[in-house]
């Protein structure tokens, strides 16, 4: 997964060669979320990472989706909200009925959660698809309709209210796929494809009123393309437009005009020719560039170097696998924490209820500790099991246990296996 300047002239790798990523979008803030999984995987084994503007990873968790069907395929689309703090994706999921036996039930819709949600399951929405974001309200496929979340506080309500239709627009049937719409709320895209979208597909572009409102007829419009296109995305000012054809990706000119293609204000540009999946955000690309070389020494003899900076992140080194048997002792487990100031580290570790023969969906606290740094630089937390822990402990042995440890507002997760 990359990040690139608009004009293609600067890029930098964002994540390392750990999998194919399936889907990936850029916030107004600057965050960018990716999903992972190779192919031929059960989407139920999807994982999904969150940067910072920085570069730095601030969430990496799994891409859950509620229990109760045999067939699960996600993220159909995914998006994160302008703030970088929610996320939404879309689903179609499928098993064989309990009412007819032999016939197959299906299910779409989308999933949404907080990024910070790494453990519990999304709040799912039904009968819409191919969700995405205009700050926190959700913009959904139903059919050949665009719809509005009608509740702007959070991407979780069920409430929509009917708003582009694309039925009209010649040489159909036409299904409507994502709509993306700039944070000025001034001009909006949408895709529409024929069948399964492998033989036709278009973008257009309408002047709009607002998240939902009327379109104004300054700009109705199709792109220039070449074979189909997709994944279409305007930057936050509404002037510059990437999507994917059979080209590459492309960045161009805010469009505009009433004929059928589109003039652009700026000519399309190639940043990719094999990349997928552009997403316009606020990320600067120079965050994610290696630093430059260092300038070579002076002839006089260089100074002694300064001591090592205090750290400024809170880091952990956790293993692995971990033994049930010296959490359980009474000097519990050494878990070595960089603390990047003086203050308290405290650690959590969490097991799904079922693990340990509870009821539940919830995440149930098996581990726990704490220590005091004095100050910036190493500490020894030890963890220890927990009542719950303690009373099945049997339950817990090749257990995977999710461990967060905590500073202040730092967080880091790791996934240790109990042995």
């Amino acid at each position: 997964m990359w990040v690139a300047s608009l004009d293609g002239s600067q890029r930098a790798r964002v994540s390392g060669g750990e999998g194919t990523w399936q889907e990936v979008a850029a916030a107004d803030n600057g965050r960018i979320v990716g999903v992972q999984r190779d192919a031929g995987v059960s989407s139920l084994l999807s994982r999904y990472r969150v940067w910072e503007p920085t570069g730095a990873v601030a969430f990496d968790g799994a891409l859950n989706a509620p229990a109760g069907w045999s067939l699960n395929a996600y993220p159909l689309g995914l998006d994160i909200s302008g703030d970088g703090v929610f996320i939404v994706y879309g689903f179609s999921n499928s098993r064989l009925s309990f009412i007819n036996p032999g016939q197959l039930e299906f299910e779409d819709g989308f999933y949404a959660k907080s990024v910070n949600n790494v453990v519990l399951e999304p709040v799912k929405v039904t009968s819409r698809e191919w969700p995405t974001l205009f700050g926190r309200r959700v913009v959904a496929a139903v059919g050949s309709q665009a719809q509005v979340q009608a509740d702007p506080g959070a991407p979780f309500a069920t409430d929509f209210t009917p708003w582009l239709e694309s039925a009209s627009i010649p040489d159909g049937p036409w299904e409507l796929r994502r709509t993306d719409v700039a944070a000025t709320g001034t001009i909006a895209a949408f895709e529409i494809v024929k069948g399964s979208g492998t033989t036709a597909g278009r973008i257009g572009v309408l002047s709009v009123a607002g998240l939902g409102g009327a379109t104004t007829g300054a700009v109705d419009c199709f792109l220039p393309t070449a074979g189909i296109a997709k994944h279409v995305s305007l930057s936050q000012d509404g002037t510059r437009i990437a999507w994917r054809d059979d080209q590459g990706i492309k960045v161009a000119g805010a469009p505009g005009g009433t004929a059928d293609l589109c003039t652009l204000a700026s000519p399309p540009v190639v940043i990719s020719a094999t990349g997928e999946l552009p997403s316009i955000g606020g990320a600067d690309v120079s965050a994610f560039l290696p630093p430059p070389p260092p300038a070579p020494p002076p002839a006089a003899p260089a100074p002694p170097p300064p001591p090592p900076p205090a750290p400024t992140r809170l880091s952990v080194t956790a293993p692995a696998r971990a033994p049930l048997t010296a959490l359980a002792g009474p000097a519990g487990l050494r878990l070595p924490v960089t603390a990047p100031a003086a203050g308290r580290v405290s650690g959590v570790g969490t097991v799904p209820a079922r693990r340990i023969g509870l009821r539940g969906t919830r995440a149930v606290r098996v581990i726990t500790g704490s220590a005091l740094a004095r100050q910036a630089g190493p500490v020894t937390l030890r963890l220890k099991l927990t009542p719950a822990g303690r009373a099945a402990v049997r339950r817990l042995k090749g257990a995977r246990v999710t461990l967060r440890v905590t500073f202040g507002r730092a967080v880091v997760s790791r996934v240790v296996t109990l042995r």
